[in-house]
């Protein structure tokens, strides 16, 4: 696990291998398409769907993926908004 601080001083953790990925900066639209959230080293969270380098007006970043997007046990460990973490 690696912990990137966001933009707002909240722990993010991250899986731990640096990723270059090559982005539409949208939310998916159509069935088959992948979106990922990556963190750069400055807190900065980029959300998009995953491209081909060579797919045109793409955005090529490199940056954690967020680890709440590959964990089968996320939701498990997500705060619910109004709902106190005691933890």
């Amino acid at each position: 696990m690696y912990w990137i601080r966001s933009k707002r001083d909240k722990p993010i953790p991250c899986d731990p291998e640096l990723v270059v990925a090559h982005l539409y900066l949208r939310s998916p639209r159509h069935a088959g398409e992948e979106g990922i959230m990556l963190v750069l080293e400055d807190g900065t969270t980029i959300r998009g769907v995953k491209a081909r380098a060579t797919e045109p007006n793409t955005t090529r970043v490199e940056g954690y993926v967020a680890h709440f997007s590959t964990c089968p046990h996320a939701d498990t460990f997500r705060q619910k908004k109004g709902v106190p973490h005691h933890g």
